[in-house]
């Protein structure tokens, strides 16, 4: 019998991993140089200019708005006198209406009044007014 062929020969261990470059960050996270701190600073001043830049144009319209409506007691006045002169001219543009209305109301009943039904005459028989005339006529004699 032959004797078998030799067993391969076992692998070698993995390799350790690689340690980290030193211009990168370190196994806490920080920076490790002075040009990566510059970078992470600029981004978060970058970063600050354009909250600053939409933030300072909202408060500024803000600050118009307010300074544009009346804030002072003297136009507070004016804007309530002015509102009770709408209301007294509404009121009397109403009254005004009521009044016309009850006048027209009133020439209504009187040319009601005036164009009424007299009640109709008795009729004359005719019998009567062969032998006794008309009595229409009596009356206008």
């Amino acid at each position: 019998m032959t004797t078998p062929p030799n067993p391969p020969a076992p692998a070698a261990p993995p390799a350790p991993p690689a340690p980290p470059a030193p211009s990168g960050p370190g196994n806490s996270g920080q920076p490790q140089t002075i040009a990566e701190l510059d970078e992470k600073i600029d981004a978060v001043i970058d970063t600050l200019r354009g909250l600053m830049g939409t933030a300072h144009g909202q408060a500024q319209q803000r600050t118009e708005d307010r300074l544009e409506r009346g804030s002072s007691v003297e136009d507070t006045v004016r804007a309530e006198l002015a509102r009770l002169q709408a209301e007294r001219e509404r009121k009397a543009a109403e009254q005004g209406r009521d009044d016309t209305i009850k006048s027209h109301a009133a020439q209504l009943a009187e040319v009601k009044a005036k164009l009424s039904e007299t009640p109709p005459e008795t009729p004359v028989r005719l019998i009567t007014r062969i032998l006794w005339g008309s009595p229409a006529r009596k009356a206008a004699k």
